[in-house]
């Protein structure tokens, strides 16, 4: 489809969209999984890139998970692992803008 994607909605400056077809999928063949995954609104955001993914309720501090060996993300690994909370919030601002001041050391 040929729709032009806008720039604001209301006065609110749209994201770009960063994403693929799930067709393949619905189609039962293979599709590339993406480099890294981001979904959320401003006080929730979730951001994964290979087997970590980063989650933050309601403006707080990031939580880590490894998605690979919990997938039912049961164990936070932000205290463990600062270092790729890091690099994830960090590349999460990056990318997207930044949402969250990550903070040093790490507290709950």
């Amino acid at each position: 489809l040929k729709i032009p994607y806008p720039d604001s909605i209301e006065g609110y400056a749209t994201l770009r969209l960063d994403g693929s077809s799930l067709l393949p999928v619905f189609q039962g063949k293979d599709r590339t999984e993406p480099a890294s995954f981001m979904s959320g609104l401003s006080k929730h955001r979730m951001y994964r890139k290979g087997k970590y993914k980063i989650n933050r309720m309601n403006g707080g501090v990031w939580s880590l998970y490894d998605v690979l060996e919990d997938p039912t993300e049961m164990f936070d690994l932000a205290n463990k692992l600062p270092e790729v909370v890091k690099e994830l919030a960090d590349e999460h601002d990056l990318r997207f803008g930044k949402s969250t001041t990550y903070k040093e050391p790490l507290t709950r």
